[in-house]
């Protein structure tokens, strides 16, 4: 089984290829035309089973008498590397690379206790992609009003692979009996596809500058791994509330993205 770190080199590897590629075409050429991008964004993926639990943890401190306040998982920030054939001016196929991670990591130290929190929710995506333009701005009579020449939509689908990671070391020094120490550590895969709109602005015969606006779906359900703790034991299966004793969570990057980059040839 491919893991996330496997996954992640083959996307870099893919990512030389396809800038390489990508500088030595002409868009003048005739017929059908290499191109690359690379681009970089802010997504939101709800995460919400994480969210919830970070707030169980919050709740639970503040009940025994502490008094932390931690922080939830906060925006993701995607990056992507693309390559593939524009067949027609107006129809573009290829193979995409994307990465995102998020992560919270809460330290405190006071005079009453002293905590180590920290979650990271990572993801590489490969896919097959398009896009499709339909609309130009030289033809509509728009485009050089908005800086714009094509209105394009667009998408993926493919396969991504997860990882997550979960450390509390947490100190109360008037009663070492709250001390908890927990590592857990799981992986998953799980189809992913999304859909976008876009705008994008060419810059010469070779470069083109897009934003694209969409949603990608992939939730990768129960997570494979589980915990480990000297004052618990160990613990396999999915993520659960409650520090590995509640019910299992879902890690769910579904939400909406945001990116803008760079584009050479096609």
């Amino acid at each position: 089984m491919m893991t996330t770190r496997t996954a992640l080199s083959t996307a870099c590897r893919l990512g030389a290829v396809l800038l390489v590629c990508g500088l030595g075409v002409d868009r003048a050429e005739a017929g059908p035309r290499l191109y690359a991008r690379l681009g970089a964004g802010i997504a939101s993926p709800s995460l919400d089973d994480w969210n919830e639990d970070i707030q169980i943890d919050e709740d639970a401190n503040r009940a025994n008498g502490g008094n932390i306040d931690i922080e939830q998982m906060g925006v993701g920030f995607p990056v992507l590397g693309e390559i593939g054939i524009r067949v027609a001016d107006a129809l573009a196929m290829g193979m995409l690379a994307s990465w995102q991670s998020r992560s919270v990591d809460n330290p405190l130290n006071n005079s009453i206790e002293s905590l180590v929190y920290q979650r990271e929710v990572s993801a590489v995506t490969l896919a097959g992609a398009f896009d499709i333009v339909i609309a130009s701005g030289d033809e509509e009579g728009w485009g050089g009003a908005l800086m714009v020449d094509r209105l394009v939509v667009g998408g993926d689908a493919g396969w991504a692979w997860s990882d997550a990671r979960y450390e509390v070391h947490y100190r109360r020094y008037s009663d070492p009996s709250f001390d908890v120490d927990i590592d857990g550590s799981w992986e998953g895969q799980v189809f992913t596809a999304s859909l976008y709109v876009g705008v994008e602005r060419l810059l010469s015969k070779q470069t083109t500058l897009f934003a694209r606006l969409g949603y990608r779906h992939q939730n990768f359900g129960e997570l494979e791994g589980g915990y480990t703790s000297p004052q618990w034991g160990t613990l396999p299966g999915p993520p659960r509330f409650g520090n590995g004793t509640g019910e299992p969570m879902e890690t769910d990057l579904s939400g909406i993205y945001v990116l803008a980059g760079i584009g050479f040839g096609g």
